[in-house]
């Protein structure tokens, strides 16, 4: 009996391997673009459903399974392993095994861990010599190849799937069955290491020599290919050999008495008897099955690296042309752009300036909206002229609301947007044709396919363009809002009307009144004053919207855009070609040690 604790623990690491699995297949689920993923996602469905069946007899009977064609020996070295000759029908009669036979210590116990519901298809051999190891079920399938083949590979699928280890026996004399080897690829990645072992029966009716230098290693090189996979352990037995009545043909006798069924006598007997065996045997095979899968997907990735590596390559060149055609449609547009910064600044400063000098800001901010059309509706003359001011009023309104709009969230860089859409829809069709190749859905050919995510992209580029303009004039209209220059352009007309209060006050209460000139002169004076700060402001202004300064460093935030090589990856093709690349390159860190050695 396992102890709990040593139970607690290999379930948890068969739940670390699970959720790792579970997280691969949500990945594939987000590459619906990429075709291959649709066969990995079944693998990992697969994959989830064998380790729920490895959890579900976590610490129950090892299942050691013979598979094989027919004729290849199966019921032989079943036989021979279990010590009695005749458990399982053997004979020049095909098929000689027409169900499975199960060879156990408790049939109830071997029938609720091998879920067998149909008693007619199974056959149980109850043991009774200590000398067949208590932990083990031995399992002997039928052939995959005789008439009967369509109902026993149903028969050979079920019983692999609740196996913890698999000899597939070959025959010696005709090792390598296509047709045997191509049923068998599909089904053995459950198998890790020492768990699949591959058995070369009759190896007594080849020559010894020839069995050394070329039968045996020809047949792992075939098996490799045939596989996808190298395997560890390949024997040469002549079961027959070890029957306790052989009943050799006398005119066919062993060649010679060289065999390795003694090495698989020890894997039975010996080391998948030991009590440790059981939990970490399956452990070792749910390890391997997601190492099964991630080595599925890196060769798979490895097919088409170097068409998706070209399409990153070329979508990035893509984005960096549609960026750079994007601020030339903003440079193009610098000077109303530049002329539309001054009024907003302008307007920025009316809302922080205090004082006389605030109140022309306010004023002229006004009146570059208005323009001076305004100022013709005041003049006096025909009510024609007056009507021609107002509409050039109403024209320069709206020329100047055109010119902010290109500063505001909604219509900022709208020239520079389009400029982008335009350069990725006419240069997508190349990358679009390395993807397929790649072995993505030809649907990415399709400009739709592209159309919602430039116009996303677009938008990016005019918000960004829209908050780093903003930011600098917010930053700039800081700088001349400075309390300390407000006073000081504010202070001279300040201390004028004061002075001029002062006066009017002092006389109007001793009764006299000052004379007329004396407010035509401070009123000139006040004006001079006022005007002289406004005009400092204008300067100020002038320097720090010149030849385009706050828009070229606005540019700069779309430039670093461009070198981040990061707009394009809301593109559903290109986020999905990066997780592709990323997902190959994950190191397996399911193969800790820790997890192969449940009894740490």
């Amino acid at each position: 009996m396992i102890p709990a604790s040593k139970q607690l623990k290999a379930a948890g690491k068969l739940a670390r391997v699970e959720n790792e699995i579970r997280r691969l297949e949500q990945q594939l689920d987000q590459l619906d673009l990429w075709l291959p993923s649709a066969d990995l996602r079944h693998q990992a469905e697969k994959a989830l459903e064998l380790l729920g069946k490895i959890r579900q007899r976590i610490n129950r009977q090892l299942v050691v399974t013979l598979v094989g064609p027919s004729g290849a020996g199966k019921s032989t070295i079943f036989n021979a392993l279990a010590g009695r000759d005749e458990i399982s029908s053997t004979g020049p009669n095909r098929p000689t095994t027409r169900g499975l036979q199960v060879l156990c210590s408790d049939g109830v116990n071997a029938a609720n861990i091998l879920g067998i519901e149909d008693s007619t298809d199974v056959d149980i051999h109850i043991f009774s010599q200590p000398a067949f190891p208590e932990q083990i079920i031995l399992v002997d399938t039928p052939d995959t190849d005789s008439v009967a083949a369509p109902i026993h590979r149903i028969l050979v699928k079920q019983a692999i799937a609740i196996s913890d280890v698999l000899i597939c026996v070959f025959d010696t004399e005709n090792p390598k069955r296509r047709d045997h080897a191509d049923f068998l690829a599909p089904l053995i990645s459950l198998f890790a290491g020492h768990n699949l072992v591959v058995v070369l029966n009759k190896c007594d009716r080849q020559d010894r020599e020839e069995l050394h230098q070329n039968i045996i290693p020809d047949f792992r090189k075939y098996l490799a290919v045939a596989w996808q996979m190298p395997v560890d352990q390949v024997l040469a037995v002549s079961a027959r050999s070890h029957l306790q009545n052989p009943d050799w043909d006398p005119q066919i006798k062993p060649r010679h008495n060289w065999d390795q069924f003694d090495k698989l006598g020890e894997l039975i007997h010996g080391e998948l008897a030991r009590p440790e065996a059981v939990i970490n045997i399956r452990l070792e095979n749910a390890r391997h099955l997601h190492s099964y899968l991630m080595e599925a997907l890196r060769n798979q990735v490895a097919k088409d690296l170097p068409w998706l590596q070209k399409a990153l390559e070329s979508v990035a060149k893509l984005e960096t042309t549609a960026l750079e055609h994007s601020l030339q449609a903003l440079e193009t547009d610098s000077e109303t752009l530049t002329q539309g910064t001054g009024i907003r600044l302008y307007q920025l400063l009316a809302r922080g300036w205090m004082g006389p000098v605030g109140w022309i800001l306010a004023l002229w901010s006004r009146l570059l909206i208005f323009g001076a059309g305004a100022i013709s509706i005041l003049r006096p003359g025909r009510p024609l002229s007056q009507a021609a001011g107002l509409v050039s009023a109403l024209r320069h309104r709206s020329a100047s609301k055109a010119k902010l709009s290109r500063l505001s969230d909604a219509g900022a860089a709208t020239a520079a947007a389009q400029a982008f859409q335009m350069t990725v829809l006419q240069n997508w069709p190349h990358t679009a044709d390395l993807l397929c190749k790649a072995h993505f859905d030809h649907k990415v050919r399709d400009p739709q396919s592209t159309m919602s995510a430039a116009i996303e992209l677009a938008d990016t580029i005019s918000e960004t363009w829209a908050v780093a303009l903003d930011k600098k004039l917010q930053k700039a209209a800081g700088r001349l809002q400075n309390g300390l220059l407000q006073l000081i352009l504010n202070l001279p007309a300040l201390a004028a009307l004061v002075y001029a209060g002062w006066l009017t006050l002092k006389n109007f209460f001793r009764g006299s009144y000052l004379p007329a000139d004396f407010f035509i002169h401070f009123l000139a004076a006040e004006i001079i004053l006022v005007l002289a700060g406004f005009f400092i402001v204008q300067l100020a202004v002038q320097f720090t919207v010149r030849k385009g300064r706050l828009q070229r460093q606005a540019f700069s935030q779309l430039q670093g855009l461009s070198r981040s090589g990061r707009a394009f990856e809301k593109l559903p093709a290109i986020k999905q070609a990066s997780l592709i690349l990323s997902l190959a390159s994950v190191e397996n860190d399911i193969e800790h040690p820790g997890l192969k050695d449940s009894t740490g």
